[in-house]
Protein backbone atom coordinates (compact mmCIF):
# COMPACT_ATOMS: atom_id res chain seq x y z
CA UNK A 1 0.00 0.00 0.00
CA UNK A 2 1.35 3.46 -0.87
CA UNK A 3 2.21 5.96 1.83
CA UNK A 4 -0.37 8.45 0.56
CA UNK A 5 -3.12 5.80 0.82
CA UNK A 6 -2.09 4.94 4.36
CA UNK A 7 -1.91 8.63 5.31
CA UNK A 8 -5.39 9.25 3.86
CA UNK A 9 -6.78 6.26 5.74
CA UNK A 10 -5.24 7.41 9.02
CA UNK A 11 -6.55 10.96 8.53
CA UNK A 12 -10.05 9.67 7.76
CA UNK A 13 -9.97 7.44 10.86
CA UNK A 14 -8.81 10.30 13.08
CA UNK A 15 -11.50 12.61 11.70
CA UNK A 16 -14.18 9.98 12.36
CA UNK A 17 -12.99 9.53 15.96
CA UNK A 18 -12.88 13.27 16.63
CA UNK A 19 -16.32 13.95 15.19
CA UNK A 20 -17.89 11.19 17.30
CA UNK A 21 -16.52 12.61 20.57
CA UNK A 22 -18.78 14.61 22.83
CA UNK A 23 -17.83 18.04 24.10
CA UNK A 24 -18.51 19.01 27.69
CA UNK A 25 -21.13 21.64 28.33
CA UNK A 26 -19.27 24.18 30.44
CA UNK A 27 -22.01 26.77 30.94
CA UNK A 28 -25.71 26.56 31.66
CA UNK A 29 -27.69 25.79 28.49
CA UNK A 30 -30.50 28.22 27.75
CA UNK A 31 -34.04 26.93 28.32
CA UNK A 32 -34.73 27.68 24.65
CA UNK A 33 -32.10 25.08 23.69
CA UNK A 34 -34.03 22.46 25.64
CA UNK A 35 -37.63 23.32 24.75
CA UNK A 36 -39.07 21.06 22.08
CA UNK A 37 -39.49 17.38 21.25
CA UNK A 38 -36.57 15.07 22.04
CA UNK A 39 -36.28 11.53 20.72
CA UNK A 40 -34.11 8.69 21.99
CA UNK A 41 -31.88 7.43 19.19
CA UNK A 42 -32.14 3.78 20.29
CA UNK A 43 -32.55 2.07 23.61
CA UNK A 44 -30.03 -0.71 24.35
CA UNK A 45 -31.19 -4.15 23.20
CA UNK A 46 -30.26 -5.74 26.53
CA UNK A 47 -32.36 -3.21 28.42
CA UNK A 48 -35.36 -3.73 26.15
CA UNK A 49 -35.08 -7.50 26.55
CA UNK A 50 -34.88 -7.33 30.36
CA UNK A 51 -37.82 -4.88 30.38
CA UNK A 52 -39.85 -7.33 28.28
CA UNK A 53 -40.31 -4.75 25.54
CA UNK A 54 -40.30 -5.10 21.76
CA UNK A 55 -37.04 -4.56 19.84
CA UNK A 56 -38.05 -1.01 18.89
CA UNK A 57 -39.65 1.49 21.24
CA UNK A 58 -40.19 5.17 20.53
CA UNK A 59 -39.01 7.09 23.59
CA UNK A 60 -39.95 10.78 23.50
CA UNK A 61 -39.70 13.78 25.83
CA UNK A 62 -41.53 17.05 25.20
CA UNK A 63 -39.98 19.97 27.13
CA UNK A 64 -42.22 23.03 27.38
CA UNK A 65 -41.14 26.63 27.99
CA UNK A 66 -43.39 26.83 31.08
CA UNK A 67 -41.06 24.32 32.81
CA UNK A 68 -43.23 21.25 32.28
CA UNK A 69 -42.51 18.04 30.40
CA UNK A 70 -44.32 14.97 29.10
CA UNK A 71 -42.33 11.75 28.57
CA UNK A 72 -43.39 8.63 26.70
CA UNK A 73 -41.68 5.25 27.26
CA UNK A 74 -38.83 6.56 29.42
CA UNK A 75 -36.41 3.83 30.52
CA UNK A 76 -36.26 3.21 34.26
CA UNK A 77 -33.59 1.25 36.08
CA UNK A 78 -35.21 -0.61 38.94
CA UNK A 79 -36.93 -2.68 37.77
CA UNK A 80 -36.03 -2.32 34.09
CA UNK A 81 -39.18 -0.95 32.52
CA UNK A 82 -40.56 1.79 30.32
CA UNK A 83 -42.85 4.39 31.86
CA UNK A 84 -44.78 7.47 30.85
CA UNK A 85 -44.53 10.51 33.10
CA UNK A 86 -45.22 14.23 33.26
CA UNK A 87 -44.23 17.03 35.58
CA UNK A 88 -41.72 19.83 35.99
CA UNK A 89 -38.18 19.99 34.62
CA UNK A 90 -35.23 21.95 35.96
CA UNK A 91 -31.71 22.59 34.67
CA UNK A 92 -29.23 21.80 37.44
CA UNK A 93 -25.64 22.94 37.77
CA UNK A 94 -22.89 20.32 38.09
CA UNK A 95 -22.67 20.60 41.90
CA UNK A 96 -26.26 19.30 42.17
CA UNK A 97 -26.03 16.29 39.84
CA UNK A 98 -24.74 12.72 40.23
CA UNK A 99 -22.56 13.07 37.10
CA UNK A 100 -21.05 16.41 38.07
CA UNK A 101 -22.22 17.80 34.69
CA UNK A 102 -24.91 20.26 33.61
CA UNK A 103 -28.13 18.23 33.57
CA UNK A 104 -31.87 18.49 33.33
CA UNK A 105 -33.89 16.69 36.01
CA UNK A 106 -37.26 15.19 35.19
CA UNK A 107 -39.21 13.09 37.64
CA UNK A 108 -36.05 12.17 39.61
CA UNK A 109 -34.10 11.23 36.46
CA UNK A 110 -31.01 13.20 35.43
CA UNK A 111 -30.26 13.69 31.74
CA UNK A 112 -26.74 15.03 31.18
CA UNK A 113 -26.11 17.72 28.59
CA UNK A 114 -23.40 17.12 25.97
CA UNK A 115 -22.53 18.62 22.60
CA UNK A 116 -21.47 16.83 19.46
CA UNK A 117 -20.47 18.97 16.52
CA UNK A 118 -22.07 21.96 18.26
CA UNK A 119 -25.41 20.13 18.57
CA UNK A 120 -26.91 19.75 22.05
CA UNK A 121 -27.62 16.16 23.20
CA UNK A 122 -29.12 14.63 26.32
CA UNK A 123 -27.57 11.48 27.77
CA UNK A 124 -29.20 9.19 30.32
CA UNK A 125 -27.40 6.54 32.35
CA UNK A 126 -30.10 3.90 32.73
CA UNK A 127 -28.10 1.18 34.49
CA UNK A 128 -24.40 1.93 34.92
CA UNK A 129 -23.46 -1.61 36.03
CA UNK A 130 -25.13 -3.16 32.98
CA UNK A 131 -23.75 -0.42 30.70
CA UNK A 132 -27.21 0.74 29.59
CA UNK A 133 -27.33 4.32 28.33
CA UNK A 134 -29.69 6.35 26.19
CA UNK A 135 -28.98 9.36 24.00
CA UNK A 136 -31.58 11.90 22.96
CA UNK A 137 -31.56 14.40 20.11
CA UNK A 138 -33.95 17.28 19.63
CA UNK A 139 -36.33 16.45 16.79
CA UNK A 140 -38.18 19.72 16.83
CA UNK A 141 -37.69 23.07 18.54
CA UNK A 142 -40.78 24.80 19.92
Amino acid sequence: MKRTSIAKLLCASLLMILTSCDDSVTSKPAATELVGLWKCKKLPDGFLKSAGSPAFVECLIQFNLDGTFVAKSMPERDPHRLADSAGKWDILDPSMTPSGKWSVEIDGTFLRFARRGGKLLLKQSIDVLAGYRAEYERERAE
